[in-house]
């Protein structure tokens, strides 16, 4: 990683989530409203009902909310994966989803952002490592979607959609825009404190003994990185901005990110700057990919 991305992550920058973790930090606490607890008081119930979770998590799952950067995030990781021909590499297993990847490439190409996604669409990646082969499914989703289904405890479809793939996933991606989160407007800051909050309690609590990895990443550090090295990394700078988050979303591991640099052009504009190097973008996948191939005994990366 380049000297200006030179910032201080976790302490325990290696370090997976032990088995059970992802429960403990819970126990002696009250049910949570709304359902998030799972079903059932006793142990045979709460085994059942962990191992029914544990056999249907196939997927990485990408949380943010709107303006995170999830559609840029997501298309420069692909592409970053896409070109390499050894170590971890990934190839879209549908066309279509493909070429979405590579048109938003092409767009900050040509100057222009992404347009912003309008439904929920997924995609099924196959990721290669040496003789390891993982088939996740990563979900894009407009941000509102987002605020509907761990904020405002929507019901509708796309609310339920996005709740069903989180009951799923076997590692998750959090994006946080730093910038927003320090001085974005309220919507913002409840989004990112209290409904990924949720979010994650939701992921937690409905995995049993089951660790899910959950790698935090701030986006856009190009921008925000002064500040982030000024609180003194990347951790304190959500325990400063995000304390909520740091308390109630249980165990996670801190990344920091640049998918694309932003700079200003004549009128003031920001515009993509993609010929410049991502960096930040394919370490924390690497570490959830890690911390699962651990677990269950397989090539670590």
């Amino acid at each position: 990683m380049s000297e200006e991305f030179n910032l201080q992550l976790d302490d325990d920058e290696e370090e997976c989530p032990p088995a059970g973790a992802a429960r403990g930090w819970r126990e002696g606490l009250p049910p949570r409203p709304g359902g998030i607890d799972p079903p059932g008081t006793n142990t045979a119930e709460l085994s059942a009902f962990a191992d029914e979770v544990t056999r249907t998590r196939d997927r990485i799952v990408i949380l943010g909310r709107r303006g995170a950067g999830k559609t840029v995030f997501l298309a420069r990781l692909y592409q970053e994966l896409w070109r390499r021909t050894e170590g971890l590499q990934a190839r879209a297993l549908d066309g279509n989803a493909h070429q979405r990847f590579m048109e938003c490439i092409e767009a900050m190409g040509n100057g222009r952002w992404p347009e912003a996604t309008l439904a929920q669409r997924w995609a099924d990646l196959e990721l290669r490592y040496g003789s390891r082969i993982w088939t996740l499914r990563v979900l894009d989703y407009p941000g509102e979607v987002f605020r509907r289904a761990f904020v405002e405890g929507a019901e509708d479809d796309a609310a339920d959609m996005l709740r069903s793939h989180v009951d799923a996933a076997a590692a998750v991606l959090v994006l946080i825009d730093p910038v927003a989160a320090r001085s974005g407007s309220l919507e913002a800051s409840v989004d990112a404190e209290f409904g990924m909050s949720a979010a994650l309690r939701r992921v937690h609590e409905r995995a049993g003994d089951h660790a899910v990895p959950v790698a935090v990443v701030l986006t856009k550090c190009d921008v925000a990185l002064p500040h982030i090295n000024e609180a003194g990394g990347a951790r304190q700078y959500l325990e400063s901005h995000l304390p909520g988050l740091v308390r109630d979303g249980g165990v996670f591991r801190v990344f920091a990110s640049s998918a694309v640099r932003a700079q200003a052009d004549a009128l003031g504009t920001l515009r993509p700057v993609p010929e410049k190097d991502a960096l930040g973008i394919v370490q924390p996948l690497q570490w959830c990919l890690k911390c699962l191939a651990r677990e269950s005994g397989g090539e670590a990366l």
